[in-house]
């Protein structure tokens, strides 16, 4: 068998160097990890994104920074105004009965001398006369078969009796307390009846 001539044979060899280029490339870019080979194929729309990323980032982070300095310099100037105003006490939460305070309460009775004044004085500053004569103290049937009325306000009730003990003694009873809300409550059904004649 004849050789072929040297100029047939280099397109050949060429040929074939070529193809084992190209596939040490393919295997070079196989071998490459996953994050090299990443950036060599983002697309600039990608890559705008990123950037886009990457500044919303930093916008967050010097946000939080800005939050940050001004927690503290919130938090210094609070400290500065409790230095100035060391006798200021902080707010306590005031209890109203039907809009008015314990000592409101006790300043409406100073003057009374019977505790049956001073109850009286005391119900119809918490309390209406329909509502008086309307509602019971326990909110249960008596001994008449007629309906029970409704409780009065428990609360009320509660501050009448702690009022007339601290201004008569804490030996005054609850019963003797309740006995002189009920003539008030008699009284003025009394009187709502007779008007009605």
């Amino acid at each position: 068998m004849k050789r072929k001539p040297d100029g047939i044979l280099s397109p050949c060899q060429q040929q074939i160097c070529l193809n084992s280029r190209e596939e040490r490339k393919i295997d070079a870019l196989q071998e490459m990890d996953g994050f090299e080979r990443a950036h060599k194929n983002v697309s600039p729309g990608e890559m705008e994104r990123v950037e886009k990323m990457e500044q919303l980032e930093r916008m967050v982070l010097d946000l939080q920074q800005d939050v940050l300095s001004l927690k503290k310099k919130v938090q210094r100037l609070e400290s500065l105004s409790f230095q100035e105003e060391p006798h200021r006490q902080p707010c306590e939460v005031v209890e109203l009965f039907n809009g008015y305070t314990k000592e409101q309460l006790k300043e409406t009775i100073r003057f009374d001398q019977k505790i049956s004044t001073a109850c009286k004085t005391l119900l119809y500053k918490l309390f209406t006369s329909d509502y008086i004569q309307s509602h019971s103290i326990t909110g249960r049937r008596g001994n008449t078969f007629r309906e029970a009325k409704p409780m009065m306000d428990e609360r009320c009730i509660k501050i009448i009796r702690v009022l007339l003990k601290q201004k008569f003694g804490d030996h005054l009873s609850d019963t003797v307390i309740t006995e002189k809300i009920q003539n008030v409550q008699k009284a003025l059904r009394q009187k709502f009846k007779t008007e009605c004649l």
